[in-house]
């Protein structure tokens, strides 16, 4: 009698601390019993532990024999006999039980089945248990993309870092990550990712225009198909581009006279430069330096000479994008001829400008180009030619003021265009002005 005490304090200890979990009570006469179900929920068909503990009066005095629990008319746990004891002496025994999915959420018929002592009729009891439907637990993925670079230039190689981090409790499986702006050629397959885990992709790509990363990640988890899609982010194609236009002031003189040259210095480009120095073929090295300048910002710089013969001048400038590239510009040529000279009437500006910067792809580019007769008297033959000293046109006769020439082209590659004039200047020489 002492052990079995022992045994139900073990087992009722063990119904306490399940009770917390799921169980249900009946009490009717001299009888108890209590079922308890672990786990308390499933997913879909399953097994629970069923523990039934059965308590039966000490003012009863009739022996239960041959207890049994049954489901469905099935025993599933047979307990045996229980003597008349105090209800603090109450059996308990544990089974494995089949739960199908219909049964989730319902209250699940069992039935408590004994003979007492000197009977022959066998007495129940019906209780149920309930299993309730388990809601599968969500996934949480994180699903960052890096990209080593805002701007770049043409030829620069751009590092893109894409992690996937599952911060929850749920495998996902078939993780796929696509960026449309990389292309076809950059996946990353995973069969799964345990919860806790993360992947890392990185990925290196030669920029030769503006870039837009568009990352997309698909997984599963619990039978269904997820997708993330981070925000477009754009890597700006480094146009450095510096407009430096030169005019000299008066333009025809006397020996001895003093002239004055204003550059203008414009970024019409869209990044800013830095380290600028302009450089005079004749006036030196270091003529002036700017720290910097930015996109649509303008910089004017002047310096006041005394020249005794017709002088030609034309601006050098030296540069570095933000990618640390060197980028070199020129100014249009601006003379200032003595009066007397063959050269008084050739006083000619030529510059020109485009419809645009940059192209996405080969295309024709539209060109303006404006030729100034600053003299005063028309000039003739006036030839136009390209970078390369293509003939573009001939102008016949151009008096003071100012023609626009419009001029087209394919350009295929990065390409620096300047644009020159040419003329006889009276002597037997050749006077040439480059935009």
């Amino acid at each position: 009698m002492q052990s079995r005490r022992v045994f139900a304090i073990l087992v009722t200890s063990l119904f306490l601390a399940a009770t917390a979990f799921s169980g249900v009570a009946f009490a009717e006469d001299f009888y108890t019993v209590t079922a308890v179900v672990l786990p308390d929920s499933l997913a879909g068909d399953g097994k629970v532990t069923l523990t039934v503990t059965v308590a039966n009066d000490v003012t009863n005095p009739n022996v239960m024999n041959d207890v049994q629990v049954e489901k469905n008319n099935i025993s599933i746990l047979p307990m045996g006999n229980i003597p008349p004891a105090l209800p603090e002496d109450a059996i308990s025994l544990s089974c494995q039980m089949d739960v199908n999915a219909a049964e989730l959420g319902k209250d699940i018929p069992l039935r408590l089945t004994w003979i007492e002592e000197g009977a022959s009729e066998r007495k129940f009891k019906d209780f149920t248990v309930k299993v309730a439907l388990a809601v599968a637990a969500e996934p949480v993925v994180a699903f960052t993309r890096t990209l080593s670079a805002t701007t770049a230039s043409k030829g620069d190689k751009l590092k893109l870092r894409y992690v996937v981090d599952n911060k929850g409790t749920v495998d996902i499986t078939e993780i796929q990550i696509t960026d449309s702006g990389v292309g076809a050629d950059m996946a990353l397959s995973k069969d799964v990712l345990k919860a806790g885990s993360s992947a890392q992709l990185d990925y290196s790509y030669i920029i030769d225009a503006d870039f837009t990363s568009t990352p997309k990640l698909t997984f599963k988890a619990n039978g269904k198909v997820y997708t993330k899609a981070l925000p477009a982010k754009k890597v700006l194609l480094t146009q450095a581009q510096l407009d430096v236009v030169l005019e000299i002031t008066p333009t025809s003189i006397k020996p001895g006279d003093e002239v004055t040259l204003r550059c203008t210095l414009t970024n019409s480009g869209n990044v800013q430069v830095t380290g600028i120095v302009i450089d005079e073929a004749t006036l030196g090295n270091k003529l002036f330096t700017l720290s910097k300048l930015d996109p649509g910002a303008s910089k004017f710089f002047s310096k006041t000479l005394t020249l005794t013969e017709t002088t030609s001048f034309q601006y050098n400038v030296k540069a570095k994008d933000p990618s640390g590239h060197d980028v070199t510009f020129k100014s249009n040529t601006a003379q200032s001829a003595i009066q007397g000279s063959a050269q008084q009437n050739l006083n000619l500006e030529i510059l020109a400008s485009s419809n645009a910067l940059q192209l996405s792809q080969p295309g024709k580019v539209s060109f303006e180009i404006t030729v100034t007769n600053k003299g005063a008297a028309a000039v003739t033959n006036i030839k136009i030619t390209d970078q390369d000293g293509n003939p573009i046109t001939v102008i016949d006769n151009l008096p003071p003021g100012k023609k626009t020439i419009k001029y087209d082209t394919i350009v295929e590659k990065t390409t620096t265009f300047n644009f020159a004039l040419t003329v006889d200047d009276g002597n037997g020489g050749e006077y040439k002005v480059t935009s």
